[in-house]
């Protein structure tokens, strides 16, 4: 169990790499339920610290661009942050380009 309730007030970190497939800019998304921060090549890009869900809603959903094009063939580092409170626990990575399709 993660709490003495085996629910609840859990969070993770997951590090490793991205491999994108084209030098262009890539858009990533999080959804989540409850919050997340993002780093891409070391750069803090997604940080929802204060979001909140709301009662019925599965989770929120951020989209963030990378500022340069990442390097086709090339891994880039990617560090994401998940933390949920009380109810159930979301979280996604997807990713996109102009020539990927989100996925």
């Amino acid at each position: 169990t993660i709490t003495p309730t085996g629910k609840d007030y859990i969070s993770a970190r997951w590090q490793g790499f991205v491999q994108p497939a084209f030098s262009e800019v890539y858009t990533f998304v999080v959804q989540v339920n409850d919050g997340a921060r993002l780093w891409i090549d070391g750069s803090l890009v997604l940080d929802t610290e204060d979001s909140e869900v709301p009662a019925g809603t599965p989770h929120l959903e951020f989209q963030v661009n990378t500022t340069e094009a990442l390097v086709g063939g090339r891994l880039t580092d990617i560090v994401a942050e998940f933390w949920e409170s009380q109810g159930d626990a979301t979280f996604r990575l997807l990713w996109s380009s102009p020539s990927q399709p989100l996925e």
